[in-house]
Parts: C-alpha cells; sequence; structure tokens
C-alpha cells in the first residue's frame, strides 16, 4: 500500500458563486436531497471504474440475506440479485450524482486595508471533521473513499460584500448548517487500497458539481456551483418562469408551488 497522510486532491477549477433571493430559497424535494448510502457508493464505484460487483458476496455477506431463515433464503436471494443488478444497470456515471449530507459551521469575515478598501470571504468547516478532504464509507469488510476534487478551495473563497450581508442576515454565528454536497464520479481507482489515515482504503475520485448550506429555516444560505452544473432548485426556478401565465405578472396566486419541505 502507499502511505497518504491527510491526502489532499488540489485541483484549481473556476465556479461561480450566487446565491440567490430569499424567495427563492425554499426547500425542494426530499428525494433529490437523499444522501448516497454505501451501497450506492460501492455501485458508483464499480460502474464507474467498469467492473461488474460479485453481487453473490454482496448478498450472502450482508442483511437481511445473513439473518432471514433457510426456507425463505432462495426468494430472498433472487429478489436481492435483482435489485442490485438494476441498481448496476441503470446508475450513469455521466449523469447521476453522489450526494453527502452533513453539518458545516459557516465563518465570515469582513477586513479593511490601509487605504478602506474591504474585502471579504468565507471560511466553511465540517462541524465532525473541520479538516476532512475525503468522506469514507464501510461497503461489508471495504472501505471506499470518496475524494472530491478542490475540496479545500470550495470550502474557502472570496466573497462579494452583498452576499457578505445576505450570510450575515441568514445564518448566525457558530451555528451548524446543514451541508449537502453533490459529486459526480470521475476516476474509480482499482489499482490498489491507498493507506489513507492509517486505514487501507479504495480511491474514488470524483468532482463537486454544488455545495448547499441550509439553515434550521430551510432557506438556502450559500450555494457552490460548478459552471457545467444546473442544481436542482434552479431547475425548478426555470420552472417557476415555465409554469407562469403570460398575462400574470407575478399576480399572487398565479404561479403553482413547485418546492416541497426540505425535511
Amino acid at each position: 500500500m502507499v502511505e497518504i497522510k491527510r491526502h489532499k486532491i488540489i485541483a484549481i477549477t473556476l465556479f461561480s458563486l450566487f446565491v440567490l433571493s430569499f424567495w427563492t430559497t425554499k426547500s425542494y424535494a426530499q428525494s433529490r436531497n437523499q444522501a448516497a448510502s454505501s451501497e450506492d457508493v460501492a455501485i458508483g464505484f464499480y460502474k464507474t471504474g467498469g467492473v461488474v460487483p460479485n453481487f453473490d458476496r454482496w448478498i450472502r455477506k450482508r442483511e437481511p440475506y445473513i439473518n432471514t431463515p433457510q426456507a425463505m433464503r432462495d426468494k430472498l436471494y433472487a429478489s436481492e440479485m435483482d435489485r442490485l443488478q438494476l441498481a448496476y444497470h441503470n446508475f450513469n456515471p455521466e449523469k447521476d450524482d453522489l450526494l453527502v449530507r452533513t453539518s458545516s459551521l459557516l465563518k465570515i469575515a469582513e477586513t479593511e486595508d490601509f487605504e478602506g478598501n474591504k474585502t471579504y470571504s468565507l471560511n466553511a468547516e465540517f462541524k465532525l471533521v473541520p479538516d476532512a478532504l475525503y468522506f469514507p464509507y464501510d461497503f461489508i469488510d471495504e472501505r471506499i473513499a470518496l475524494m472530491p476534487y478542490g475540496l479545500e478551495e470550495i470550502m474557502k473563497s472570496e466573497i462579494t460584500a452583498q452576499q457578505y450581508e445576505f450570510i450575515k442576515k441568514n445564518a448566525k454565528k457558530f451555528t451548524q448548517l446543514t451541508t449537502i454536497i453533490r459529486m459526480k464520479p470521475f476516476e474509480a481507482d482499482f489499482s490498489k487500497p491507498y493507506k489513507i489515515d492509517g486505514i487501507g482504503q479504495w480511491v474514488f475520485k470524483t468532482k463537486i458539481a454544488s455545495i448547499e448550506y441550509w439553515n434550521s429555516g430551510d432557506n438556502l444560505v450559500w450555494e457552490y456551483t460548478a459552471p457545467w452544473y444546473t442544481s436542482p432548485h434552479i431547475i425548478d426556478i426555470q420552472n417557476l418562469y415555465k409554469d407562469r401565465p403570460k398575462d400574470s405578472n407575478f399576480r399572487k396566486g398565479s404561479v403553482k408551488p413547485t418546492y416541497n419541505k426540505f425535511n
């Protein structure tokens, strides 16, 4: 194994930064915010690498098979095999996201130079592991590490005065925010498990599509979006325009609600 201490993948990528006005920040469909399970990550890893998993082993080594009575195992086995094969077939690394859901602390700062010019910055830290640069998933007896390119740069960035005031208003100091990270699969390394933080882990490289920070009022405080990606709530906003009657001029009640409760 190759020893890697705090493995850091740094890629310089230009990302667009924007914050939506308050009325557009209400939460959207729960199905699009479903965090990836260990099985989801494993399927994504194998499909991205073009390797068909040993589904027989996946079934026999896990629940519910191991806790199913012997007389019922054949039926369960067939059902689980169909489910796993279908999930593997349907996963498309070019189109599908892998979603990590966690909590973060968002810190903003205002600085002024000797000439009176002000600059603003944002620094986000994961609540449990502030300096984490990868996300480990244990599946059966293996560990897969989701390693997003450029995570460190995205967590620290310069912002505008307008963005600073918006975040200051909608995110209280030292308050944790629900954080949703959407990733696109990039490369599955099947060469060997790398020793990361003392543990052998299979490296699954990803590209960050977006990071969203939501406050306890279910409002989007901040979003960081790659220029090649359109986030789900932006699609909803576009649909609002499509659904609006031409002669409505945004009169009250003219637009059908498309947002669902976040939680």
